[in-house]
């Protein structure tokens, strides 16, 4: 193929390499590879909540994928001998209308995430607690949310 995307859903740096290395093999040589990750999803929330700052770090340090690994996506092209390996970085802050969509946008992902996430809690009371403490946060609009997203390309060679 010409073109192929991955649209990263936060997983391992060794699972992510798997993946590149699978889409490498079936791209055409000069074909593109081009991958959009997205950084702080549910880490860039400035809460003063001790609770809900608390379990945002249970979160990230059990969470077994990487939500931060689109920093490192163009050394790992690089590393598999992609070239031409061109990215940018898109600040996004929610404000408004789009905090709105943000915020349903959210509850639809910790619906799709809700057996995966509550692993991560120590029982479904600190699971749901720690969806309801976000989403009340992420309504607030004096609370700052963003994420960096990282849109990335490179060549087979």
């Amino acid at each position: 193929q010409r073109q192929m995307c991955i649209r990263d859903s936060h997983m391992g740096e060794d699972c992510f390499k798997k993946a590149v290395i699978n889409m490498k093999g079936s791209l055409a040589k000069g074909g593109e590879l081009f991958i959009i990750d997205i950084n702080g999803m549910f880490t860039n929330l400035g809460t003063t909540n001790k609770v809900l700052i608390s379990l945002i770090e249970k979160l990230a340090t059990k969470f077994t994928g990487d939500f931060n690994i689109g920093s490192r996506i163009p050394t790992i092209l690089n590393e598999m001998n992609f070239k031409n390996i061109k990215y940018q970085i898109q600040l996004e802050d929610f404000k408004g209308d789009e905090r709105e969509e943000e915020v349903r946008q959210m509850k639809f992902r910790f619906k799709l995430a809700h057996d995966s996430m509550a692993k991560i809690f120590s029982n479904k009371v600190e699971h749901e607690s720690f969806v309801n403490l976000f989403i009340a946060e992420l309504e607030c609009d004096s609370t700052a949310y963003y994420i960096s997203k990282f849109i990335v390309s490179g060549s087979n060679s």
